[in-house]
């Protein structure tokens, strides 16, 4: 947010264009950080139309709470990703996660599904 600031004379920016940038910006990492719509399959989670690969996500068990926080490998401050929900749906969430851990999976998957 701060790395157009010392260019804004140089490169003859409008003042207002940088500041727009910077709430964008800022909305942009507050918006990362929110709870996200998900499912989860055997190799990915889906969290509001991104596919993440297990091997990018660090799983941290979950003990309870409003939300379950994953972390994204590689992305710094920005790693904390929340997946919201209801009690229930967050407790099936972390069997499943769980099971992918334990190479479990197969005990929430139908026969007619593998």
């Amino acid at each position: 947010m701060a790395l157009p600031w010392p260019f804004v004379e140089i490169s003859s920016t409008p003042i207002y264009s940088v500041i727009v940038f910077d709430i964008l910006l800022g909305l942009h990492c507050v918006w990362l950080m929110l709870p996200k719509r998900y499912a989860i399959s055997k190799t990915h989670l889906f969290a509001d139309g991104f596919q993440y690969s297990w091997d990018m996500l660090r799983w941290v068990n979950w003990d309870g709470g409003n939300r379950i926080v994953l972390q994204r490998k590689g992305w710094w401050i920005f790693a904390p990703m929340p997946l919201g929900g209801s009690l229930a749906d967050l407790e099936q969430v972390s069997a499943r996660i769980e099971a992918l851990q334990g190479d479990e999976w197969h005990l929430f998957v139908s026969d007619s599904e593998e």
